[in-house]
């Protein structure tokens, strides 16, 4: 398999099990191990083969970031809510702008696996932000063979300890145990930040 090929179908495992869209210019810009040109070509040939399709949103670009914005684990002291929900809310101040966004189609999961999964218009800037998140994972761990993104955990898994707050995605151990939680850091108010710390407190978790 040539490394177009490789990209080619990193780009749609990606999309139907880690997350639900990437922005054009993630894809383009900031893929790992490659570059715009090969990049740009992997996205034509895909919404060539209707495995993609592109479309045009209203989003806010995704925060800065070099890292996770919060880090807790198990016996940690109680968080700073008030204090972590000023920093994530303050990282959304850049305005909104027509982003072209890639979108896995039916074709996608029938011939590749995985699942789709359709975000609200109010869901897009935190899902490509997500979609940042996983690049930088990808980066910084050179792994994500146990990363599992919370739409798959909805299939596959018993998610009732988690009510109404599943997780972005999971990273999972050896013997397919959630060792971590990864969540990506909307504009969340205090409030919002201490129910989902009830919700994951019996695991690790990383708020980006």
């Amino acid at each position: 398999m040539n490394n177009t090929n490789a990209l080619t179908n990193a780009l749609i495992e990606a999309l139907t099990t880690a997350v639900r869209c990437f922005s054009i210019d993630q894809v383009c810009c900031h893929w790992p191990y490659s570059d715009r040109h090969t990049m740009k070509a992997a996205v034509d040939m895909l919404k060539d083969r209707a495995i993609i399709t592109i479309e045009s949103h209203l989003i806010h670009p995704p925060p800065e970031s070099s890292g996770p914005e919060f880090v807790w684990m198990p016996g940690d002291e109680e968080p700073d809510f008030a204090g972590v929900a000023y920093r994530l809310r303050s990282r959304w101040s850049r305005q909104k702008r027509m982003t072209p966004l890639a979108f896995p189609t039916r074709v996608a999961c029938e011939q590749f696996g995985g699942t789709r999964v359709r975000p609200r218009a109010s869901e897009l800037s935190h899902d490509v932000h997500f979609a940042e998140v996983y690049l930088q994972w990808v980066r910084i761990r050179d792994n994500v063979t146990h990363w599992k993104s919370g739409d798959l955990l909805r299939l596959s898994e018993p998610v009732a300890q988690f009510g109404s707050n599943i997780p972005d995605a999971v990273i999972l151990n050896a013997n397919g145990q959630i060792e971590k939680i990864v969540e990506g850091g909307g504009r969340y108010a205090r409030g919002k930040l201490e129910l989902l710390h009830e919700t994951y407190r019996g695991y690790a978790y990383e708020l980006w």
